[in-house]
């Protein structure tokens, strides 16, 4: 998830652990732009994509910060 500033994510990322997530927050040496990347393990299904989307951006929305995409890591 993009955020504004380094405060910003520091307060994202409380409120995404606080949620039980499991989120690093890292500052890209090149455009200085902060992200947070937040970890969990499911099932690839649409549904539970969307409604966790709906989730994280619920949790972020407070503090400026926006969903900026997904990864995927199969085992």
């Amino acid at each position: 998830m993009a955020v504004p500033d380094k405060k910003s994510g520091e307060a994202v990322l409380k409120s995404l652990r606080d949620d039980g997530l499991i989120c690093e927050l890292e500052q890209d040496d090149e455009t200085e732009e902060w992200t947070c990347y937040c970890f969990t393990k499911m099932l690839l299904n649409y549904e539970d994509i969307i409604d966790i989307q709906k989730r994280l951006n619920g949790l972020i929305k407070p503090y400026g910060g926006q969903t900026d995409g997904w990864g995927v890591m199969v085992d």
